[in-house]
């Protein structure tokens, strides 16, 4: 039984980041999210509005995901060095549906310095919240991409092996 007003979700490969590995985009209802992190920035005035790229890497795909609440950094600086400018937000699964939403930038996330431009506050942003089978299936499929590639995972090996889960 489908439940209404879902979002559909899908892991798009986009390449590789860093210290990520093979990284995805999230689509959410057929385009990618950074572009309503984008509008959502700009409406603010946020300067710079959107200023990222997917950062949604193996490690967070192959392992946190298996948790059934986590947090993930799906967008990272587009500078190339993600830690300099990041958008992270909590994924929380329930029997049926998964949310994601508290999204937040650690770089402007200082209330005292609200007038000064350096308090961005995401609160407004409608969480997504898809359907628990086609979360589980998003992620699966990513797992089988990582898979096939060698480049990136070692990275998940020595994720286990460190138990830094």
């Amino acid at each position: 039984m489908e439940i209404q007003g879902l979002n559909r979700f899908e892991l798009e490969p986009v390449g590789h980041y860093a210290d990520k590995g093979m990284v995805f985009d999230m689509i959410i209802d057929g385009i990618s999210y950074l572009e309503t992190i984008k509008s959502y920035e700009a409406e603010r005035g946020y300067e710079p509005a959107g200023a990222y790229v997917p950062t949604l890497g193996t490690v967070e795909i192959m392992c946190r995901s298996l948790n059934r609440e986590f947090t993930m950094i799906p967008y990272g600086c587009d500078c190339g060095v993600w830690e300099c400018w990041w958008l992270f937000c909590t994924a929380r699964c329930y029997s049926k549906m998964v949310y994601i939403d508290s999204w937040s930038n650690p770089r402007r996330d200082d209330k005292s310095r609200d007038t000064e431009g350096f308090y961005w506050r995401y609160n407004s942003l409608k969480p997504v919240c898809v359907d628990i089978e086609e979360y589980d299936a998003a992620i699966k499929a990513a797992q089988s991409i990582i898979k096939e590639d060698a480049s990136t995972l070692w990275m998940v090996e020595k994720y286990e092996r460190e138990r830094i889960l």
